[in-house]
């Protein structure tokens, strides 16, 4: 399958650090919810968590007209790299460390791949719940722990790709990635969660759920997009998810 051009703001190194990047068309459609709020109601300011390299920071931060983005990482390489892109970056452990930023003082934020590097979820989520606005925007997109690759591989005895246990080897893996985009190295997943586990832990945290949708990135493997003409638009079943949610108003209980 042909790779779709990359907006100019993307590179090379963007399409393979991000999966979310291998699949814009999906990103896109859920942007629009935001791109279609009244101009006074638009996010005004963007937090990433987990920017990585700012690629993806400054494509979104480009289409809703936010003209510098925050980004947070532990990756002092790649928090560079962003910097030199326009992102103000924030160096932190998102398993732990609180932000050096205002309770809600934040329109959007915004998450793609790194929860499942993360111990626990908590920390983060609690996070980016303290320091948007009532009423603001969480977009986080990750692997679906219970997409139809990873139930296919437990019924076969495999390992689920994002559930890793050696920083030296894919132990378990099925063989299909071992050709996929990581030529099957470790990638540093602790672990990954189903939309089921995510629905009650954004709504723990303060979130209403506004949009799901299931997305595919590109593999590499003809049978695999095949497989995910089927099931990629079956967010419970699909190889990641994109969640849409939104901050609910502090006085109605959303403040833990």
């Amino acid at each position: 399958m042909a790779r779709l051009k990359l907006p100019e703001e993307l590179t090379d190194d963007d399409y393979a650090v991000s999966a979310t990047v291998r699949d814009l068309g999906r990103l896109h459609r859920v942007l629009r919810r935001l791109e279609d709020l009244p101009e006074d109601n638009r996010p005004n300011s963007l937090l990433d968590l987990g920017c990585g390299i700012g690629g993806l920071t400054m494509h979104i931060a480009g289409r809703l007209g936010i003209a510098q983005p925050l980004g947070v990482d532990v990756d002092e390489e790649r928090l560079e790299r962003a910097s030199v892109r326009g992102v103000r970056t924030i160096n932190a452990n998102l398993n732990e460390q609180p932000l050096p930023i205002a309770d809600a003082s934040i329109d959007l934020a915004t998450s793609f791949g790194v929860f499942e590097h993360l111990v626990f979820y908590d920390n983060a989520v609690a996070e980016a719940a303290r320091v948007l606005r009532d009423g603001g925007w969480f977009l986080l997109s990750m692997p679906n722990l219970g997409s139809y690759i990873n139930r296919a591989a437990l019924l076969l005895g495999f390992q689920p790709r994002e559930v890793e246990v050696s920083r030296e080897v894919a132990a378990g893996m099925l063989p299909i990635y071992r050709k996929g985009p990581s030529k099957g190295a470790p990638l540093g997943h602790v672990h990954a969660a189903t939309l089921r586990c995510m629905r009650e832990l954004l709504d723990h945290h303060g979130f209403r759920i506004e949009t799901v949708s299931g997305f595919s990135p590109d593999f590499g493997s003809t049978a695999i997009r095949m497989l995910d003409v089927v099931f990629g638009n079956i967010a419970s079943l699909s190889r990641r998810f994109i969640i849409l949610a939104q901050r609910r108003p502090r006085s109605s209980g959303g403040q833990r």
